[in-house]
């Protein structure tokens, strides 16, 4: 599938492996390679670009700073890093602009697989549909929901407190991204929210729910002006929390309103979102209600 994929590494001798690695992905992507921030801030800047793929510690700007620059200009670019070590913090920077994150060293296969079915994904979506949910960084969660995390996030029982974050399809969805990929830690493939939130513990989920990561909490700019302002409105998409009213709920949060489409759009996007967050995609096989 074609596609226009940049890769930005400080150290000039990772670029060359990539371009020796992907050699044959000459035909079928329009490759372009970036040494440092400031050279990939230029590419982002002049080229159309359908994926993007950068390291983590450089010194001009970090891989964050990278990525918060693609979701600002290209917000619908598929966002990954590709890097060694990171510090913490710079890991919870890049948790909410980024889609998944590839430890060095990195099977290529594995990277190449990946961006083609992507691609493929994005191929059968309308572009507003595409744009819309890959600017998502957090999905949303009603307010007694939020009330909830922050509740068990404050209780004395990690069990409970997984056992309210998988009930929370935004917050079990975004946990299951965090821990299918390698930003905390090794990558294993999980299905379980509660194992996921289990496995990355009570202080960590509390640190991103803090910082807005977890979920959004669903404060919407409505169609109807208000005295001549828009005002805001709190919908409830808890009841029943089917998977395809959450990409919807998604849609409406990023003022897509009129991108949503029909209900296999919002099937497909869903998939799409399963595959671009690195979410094993089994759970959503022959399931109305997969979490």
């Amino acid at each position: 599938m074609k596609g226009s994929v940049l890769f930005v590494d400080d150290e000039r001798n990772v670029l060359q492996g990539l371009r020796r690695s992907l050699h044959q992905k000459r035909g079928d992507w329009d490759l372009h390679f970036a040494c440092g921030a400031k050279e990939a801030l230029c590419v982002i800047d002049e080229v159309n670009l359908d994926v993007v793929v950068t390291d983590m510690r450089m010194p001009e700007m970090n891989g964050a700073g990278v990525l918060a620059h693609v979701l600002r200009n290209q917000p619908a670019a598929v966002r990954f890093v590709l890097s060694g070590q990171s510090e913490h913090s710079a890991t919870l920077d890049v948790a909410g602009v980024s889609h998944q994150f590839y430890s060095k060293p990195c099977d290529i296969r594995l990277l190449v697989t990946t961006i083609d079915g992507l691609l493929e994904h994005r191929a059968a979506l309308p572009s507003g549909l595409v744009k819309a949910i890959s600017a998502v960084q957090s999905l949303p969660a009603t307010s007694a929901d939020c009330l909830a995390l922050q509740s068990a996030l404050a209780g004395p029982s990690e069990n409970d407190m997984a056992a309210v974050l998988a009930q929370v399809p935004g917050a079990a969805i975004k946990i299951l991204q965090l821990t299918n990929s390698t930003y905390f830690g090794h990558a294993v493939e999980i299905t379980s929210p509660a194992k996921a939130a289990s496995m990355l513990g009570r202080s960590l989920v509390a640190e991103l729910f803090d910082r807005g990561l977890l979920v959004t909490e669903e404060k919407v700019v409505c169609t109807e002006y208000c005295a001549g302002e828009p005002c805001t409105v709190t919908q409830d998409f808890s009841e029943d929390a089917e998977l395809r009213k959450l990409v919807q709920s998604m849609l409406v949060l990023n003022g897509e309103l009129g991108m949503v489409g029909n209900a296999t759009d919002n099937i497909q996007g869903l998939h799409y979102l399963f595959a671009l967050w690195g979410i094993p995609e089994k759970l959503l096989k022959g399931q109305e209600h997969p979490i």
